[in-house]
């Protein structure tokens, strides 16, 4: 049923949706689930930081080389930025961070299987494709669901995941890079599965229909 018009024949403008205020139950769900993407953004992308004195060792590179692992995972990143936001306007800022958190932790895990040089940096490379909706939604979902008041504790908590990453390299001093490569793919899907119960993520409309 359309919307009735008002006595001098206009359409009624629709009510914006209530922004999530801070301090509430809704704003604490928000925050946990967008901290997970915060941790799992930034793990994904520097854990292979520690790791690159172990690639030039195990595969022979040299020290420039070995930082491929790295770069390749950032250059490819910068440039799927372009076209992450506007993927999320078509199918949504909520869908775009959980399936490129779904897709980077799988490509993660199967990074901890390369058997050579060539298959880990292409498998690097592809992670910073899969990652690039989070990040690139992330911010402008905060503009658009927080109120004023909470967008700058948002951002902040948001970007607190960042910190935890560090914790990679403790783990790359004790272990082989396949490893930790599987660990963190494994977090990152821990993280993704919390984050889905706290955001409430709406199922796709194909595994609803019958």
């Amino acid at each position: 049923m359309g919307l009735k018009r008002s006595a001098s024949g206009q359409r009624p403008n629709p009510q914006p949706a209530a922004r999530i205020a801070r301090g509430g139950r809704d704003f604490n769900r928000a925050m946990a689930a967008l901290f997970c993407g915060g941790f799992s953004t930034f793990s994904l992308l520097y854990c292979a930081q520690p790791a690159l004195p172990t690639f030039a060792r195990e595969f022979n590179l040299t020290p420039a080389a070995s930082s491929l692992a790295l770069s390749a995972t950032t250059g490819v990143l910068a440039f799927a930025l372009l076209f992450a936001g506007t993927a999320s306007d078509v199918i949504g800022r909520k869908r775009v961070m959980v399936i490129s958190l779904a897709a980077s932790s799988a490509i993660m895990l199967l990074a901890a299987l390369a058997r050579d040089w060539g298959q880990l940096l292409a498998l690097r490379a592809l992670t910073g494709l899969a990652l690039s909706g989070l990040p690139a939604v992330a911010m402008a979902y905060l503009a658009e669901e927080m109120a004023t008041s909470a967008v700058g504790l948002a951002m902040g908590l948001y970007i607190a995941g960042n910190t935890v990453r560090t914790l990679g390299g403790v783990f790359y001093a004790q272990g082989g890079w396949n490893g930790v490569a599987g660990l963190v793919g494994l977090l990152t899907v821990a993280g993704l599965v919390v984050a889905l119960m706290l955001a409430r993520v709406p199922p796709p409309k194909w595994m609803t229909q019958r």
